[in-house]
């Protein structure tokens, strides 16, 4: 029988400036950010913690990485995820992909 690699995806952070989705299967556990709404010292430093604490979780239940896609044309994003610990690895297709490499 051929393994699959569905994965799931839940909302783990919903404020009122930002959203921050996981999503995971057996092989990999993966941020997104359908909404952030500003980009200001507040929502980053917040934003750094959470992402700090979904990380140890992550590695907690055994994954040894963290990733997030961010469209290639949202440079205003791509730079902030960089600032919250996230480091660029390359671009796949219209995204720009980056592995978290923890707090800085």
């Amino acid at each position: 029988m051929q393994e699959t690699h569905a994965s799931k995806r839940f909302t783990i952070v919903d404020t009122e400036d930002y959203t921050v989705d996981l999503e995971y299967n057996n092989m990999y556990a993966i941020l997104h950010l359908p909404r952030v709404s500003k980009f200001n010292k507040t929502v980053y430093t917040d934003m750094k913690i959470k992402v700090q604490d979904i990380w140890d979780f992550v590695q907690t239940v055994g994954y040894s990485g963290m990733w997030i896609c961010i469209s290639k044309e949202d440079t205003t994003l791509g730079k902030f995820v960089q600032k919250i610990g996230f480091n660029f690895l390359g671009s796949y297709e219209t995204q720009d992909v980056y592995e978290y490499g923890g707090e800085r």
